[in-house]
């Protein structure tokens, strides 16, 4: 009827084993890498690296308006609101030019036409109140990530992020992206 002392030892090893294994497993699938925890989520921004700081557009084109043409590319930006703010992760849909990258957004055509005469004020008024485009609107727009594409656009401050001076970063408005 009674054990002896040394399989009680063994079956509490291998119980405290199998519970370390299932905790440390658990711990991985909750706290683990983006990665790991994509694949359950099936989340597709998991495959879009991060912007750099390099890779953005800091200052104004000259000229502002003209054709464009480049590779979309999908990529996340945090953006910072202040210097407690933790950050917010942006999914843009980006076009890729001499190691650039500019987000694209879809302005109407009263919109874009003021952006070419030079009112950036324009923006905040557009009857389509868009944002950048995100990378998951690029079907809807017929194109396809990684996939070259020619658009006729101005440049403007499409987003304002920063700690404490809300630095601009330009981006591309145009009434429509076509394949190149």
């Amino acid at each position: 009827m009674g054990r002896a002392k040394g399989d009680t030892t063994a079956s509490m090893n291998r119980v405290v084993t199998r519970r370390a294994m299932v905790l440390s497993s658990c711990g991985v699938a909750l706290l683990g890498c983006a990665r790991v925890r994509s694949l359950f989520a099936d989340d597709p921004s998991a495959d879009e690296r991060f912007l750099l700081d390099t890779e953005l557009l800091r200052e104004p084109l000259n000229p502002a308006a003209g054709s464009f043409s480049g590779v979309l590319e999908a990529r996340r930006f945090m953006s910072y609101a202040g210097c407690s703010d933790q950050g917010t992760a942006l999914r843009w849909l980006v076009l890729e030019r001499a190691g650039i990258r500019m987000p694209l957004r879809i302005v109407s055509e009263s919109t874009f036409s003021a952006l070419r005469a030079g009112d950036e004020g324009a923006l905040e008024n557009d009857e389509l109140h868009g944002e950048p485009v995100a990378p998951d609107e690029a079907a809807r727009l017929g194109l396809a990530v990684g996939e070259r594409v020619q658009l006729e656009a101005v440049c403007a401050a499409l987003h304002f992020s920063g700690t404490l001076t809300l630095d601009p970063i330009y981006g591309l408005c145009a009434k429509q992206i076509t394949r190149a």
